[in-house]
């Protein structure tokens, strides 16, 4: 199968978007994790299959991070702050209050101005309260990778960090 001119165009600038983002997200797992508070929110429409998750993510100034891939379009608005991100293949800043809808198979990255708010809005046409089911549906993320889940990069990084340090401190 030959691709089109505008195929290889779109193939170049997702190539470099993934490079740039994977770069971030590779010195990030260097650093010490920053917390940032992760609550969610449910509708219960037990009639009917639809069901809302809101995840509510605080994100304190200064910090540099990186999203998701999603596997569908979601609603995002930042109700304060204000932030760098790596969308696709460009860099834009944003400033609160903004709706945002995420693109389907990119991964974004961002850096935080100021302390900033954000509320994301997935489907839940269950009813689940299992958050680990919840943000699969939405995200080709493994859940527990995710901020706040066992198996997140930075956190593991970390602990193998503080395990080392450990062992040394402890043979001295």
């Amino acid at each position: 199968m030959k691709l089109t001119k505008k195929q290889k165009k779109a193939a170049r600038q997702l190539a470099i978007q993934v490079n740039r983002v994977q770069r971030i997200e590779d010195k990030i797992n260097d650093e010490i994790p920053v917390i940032m508070p992760v609550n969610h929110y449910f509708t219960n429409n037990e009639d009917t299959r639809l069901n809302v998750c809101c995840r509510e993510l605080f994100v304190p100034a200064g910090t540099v991070l990186t999203g998701v891939i999603y596997k569908i379009e979601v609603f995002w608005t930042m109700m304060k702050g204000r932030m760098r991100i790596i969308e696709g293949d460009h860099t834009k800043d944003i400033e609160a209050p903004l709706l945002l809808k995420n693109v389907v198979g990119i991964k974004n990255g961002g850096y935080a101005y100021e302390d900033c708010l954000f509320y994301g809005f997935c489907p839940n046409p269950d009813n689940s309260r299992d958050l680990e089911e919840i943000i699969n549906l939405f995200s080709a993320t493994p859940a527990n990778e995710v901020q706040g889940f066992p198996n997140n990069k930075q956190m593991l990084n970390y602990q193998k960090r503080l395990n080392h340090e450990k062992s040394i401190a402890e043979l001295a």
